[in-house]
């Protein structure tokens, strides 16, 4: 965990939102992503990193318009353990109409078997014209345990479908409001994914383990645009005209395999990844790669963590992925430094346009990263200190045109992140700063950003609390990447530099044991700074006021 920390710690703009226990002073905040990231306009919306996300350390390839919401990264990892009987109910209201609900249970079936079940439904109506997000998200998983066998399994299902309007931002105007602004776009696009995963555990002995586990994943995105004349159907390299309605599917289809062998030190893994894609010749079997890496008894005695990765089959053939971790504990502070060297081929992509111009995804060469890590944990001080340094070669990015384009030379990027947490009686205070630096205009980031959250608790009367919380965020200028809103994908843009804008938020609270209630002021300097814009074309919404209400149950 504390490898992700070295890149990552939670960046909650002004209009982004997180789900955390009842005891915290964010139970009203929404964000699911400790990350640094910035949510277009909607709740709902394409979210943007502001910082390089950590790549998954394995060969599997995704589709670059399959991870773009919160809703689509939220893998229910978070949810809550119990051994008991547990419930919760959460509300909380969106925008200009409509909200968020999430619900959760789990609770043990007979003595073996262990459920949870998780539904959550966004309708957020936003303040521009055709600015409209729904989606629905289903989870189950059941996990059979019994101490009396050697045998253990567990399935989980997840199902998401979703329907987005596309406005496209809207065509500036400073003579009326926002909501009478006229959109770009009255698109649309709908989204199905579903994932199935299920794994067996056998104990064949003491110090030998096997598992098995099988994972399916099918996404589908359907756009349609029954009015295609704005500007972003220009953004082709060749000249054509659209006539009429113009539609766009995207679909991609994934089934691992994996099968292991564990002992006490090491894990012996063979994978095996087909894939299916709207742009994709299959001519393949798919990737078959064999990895060792040490296990988590290995990695507390030996303070060292290892995983080596050869895919000898498939389209990642002579691919590699080499990960070195070594651990320091010591009795006030913790050090570790991580090293990863990979090479693996690029996640899928769609072409937004029929012409003779392709994107042969065979064609593209495989992404070489060499990249370290470092953090330290000061424990007294409560002080975080993290950096990396990375090496990219045949980096991927899309152009002006929206176009995929592998740059020719390497790329260095650096980041330097401080976090530093104030605790008192009734108060909390936590800093965060982060520098970062690219040599390379294709990978534009704000070389500063700034966050400051200060919460306070107190008790009202003998059993209820009085939570608030404040948060401030800025970043400095650069070139924030544009919205594609046909492929829902960001892309380069060169024109305009962004940022130097404050952000924050306000949130109030009342809870008496399982229940709370609050209010939740978002976008709060827009009531000093109006008309503003970070992403192109899409301004920074007005403030708002939610409603926020959650509800435990417990056996």
């Amino acid at each position: 965990m504390r490898c992700f920390l070295i890149f990552v710690f939670t960046f909650s703009l002004g209009f982004s939102k997180q789900l955390f226990e009842s005891d915290s002073l964010d139970v009203f905040d929404l964000n699911i992503i400790n990350t640094f990231n910035l949510e277009i306009s909607n709740i709902g919306d394409p979210i943007l990193f502001l910082v390089l996300p950590l790549q998954n350390n394995n060969f599997s390839l995704s589709h670059y318009s399959q991870k773009v919401r919160f809703v689509d990264y939220d893998k229910k990892d978070h949810l809550i353990e119990s051994d008991s009987i547990y419930s919760h109910i959460f509300y909380q209201s969106a925008y200009n109409a409509g909200g968020v609900l999430k619900t959760f249970l789990t609770r043990p079936i007979g003595k073996n078997v262990k459920l949870k079940f998780s539904y959550d439904n966004l309708s957020s109506e936003g303040f521009l014209q055709h600015q409209q997000n729904k989606y629905s998200s289903l989870f189950l998983s059941l996990h059979y345990i019994n101490k009396k066998t050697d045998y253990s399994l567990f399935f989980s299902f997840l199902s998401n479908n979703a329907t987005y309007n596309q406005n496209g931002g809207v065509i500036y105007d400073s003579l009326v409001s926002l909501d009478l602004m006229q959109p770009y776009l009255t698109a649309q696009s709908i989204l199905k994914n579903r994932e199935l995963k299920l794994n067996h555990h056998y104990q064949i002995h003491n110090k030998l383990k096997l598992r098995y586990g099988i994972f399916i994943n099918f996404f589908e995105r359907y756009f349609i645009d029954s009015d295609p004349t704005s500007f972003y159907y220009s953004l082709t390299p060749l000249y054509y005209s659209i006539v009429s309605d113009y539609s766009l599917t995207s679909y991609f289809t994934r089934v691992l395999n994996t099968l292991s062998l564990l002992n006490e030190n090491v894990s012996f893994t063979i994978n095996h990844n087909y894939y299916n894609a709207d742009n994709l010749v299959v001519n393949n079997i798919g990737d078959l790669d064999i990895s060792i890496s040490s296990s988590e008894l290995f990695k507390k005695d030996k303070n060292i963590n290892f995983n080596v990765n050869f895919c000898p089959i498939g389209y990642n053939k002579n691919n590699y992925i080499l990960d070195f971790d070594v651990y320091k504990n010591l009795k006030k502070s913790t050090h570790n430094l991580k090293i990863i060297l990979n090479s693996k081929k690029p996640n899928f992509f769609t072409e937004h346009y029929n012409t003779s111009y392709s994107f042969n995804w065979n064609e593209f060469n495989s992404l070489g990263t060499i990249s370290m890590f470092f953090n330290s944990y000061f424990n007294k001080s409560k002080i975080l200190i993290s950096s990396s340094l990375n090496q990219y070669s045949n980096y991927l990015y899309f152009n002006e045109l929206v176009s995929p384009v592998q740059l020719e030379e390497k790329l260095l990027y650096f980041n330097l992140i401080l976090n530093k947490d104030w605790h008192f009686k009734k108060m909390f205070l936590k800093s965060s700063f982060c520098f970062q630096q690219s040599d390379n205009t294709v990978l534009s980031v704000p070389s500063f950003l700034f966050q400051q959250k200060i919460e306070y608790k107190s008790l009202l009367l003998k059993d209820i609390s009085f939570l608030s919380s404040f948060t401030f965020n800025i970043f400095s200028k650069y070139y924030i990447n544009s919205y594609f809103p046909l492929t829902d994908l960001f892309y380069r843009q060169i024109n305009q530099k962004n940022g130097l804008i404050p952000l924050g938020s306000l949130s109030f609270a009342i809870e008496k044991a399982d229940f709370s209630f609050g209010l939740v002021f978002r976008n709060i300097s827009s009531l000093f700074l109006e008309n503003n814009f970070l992403i192109n074309n899409y301004p920074i919404p007005p403030q708002t006021v939610q409603l926020s209400i959650k509800w435990q149950f417990l056996n």
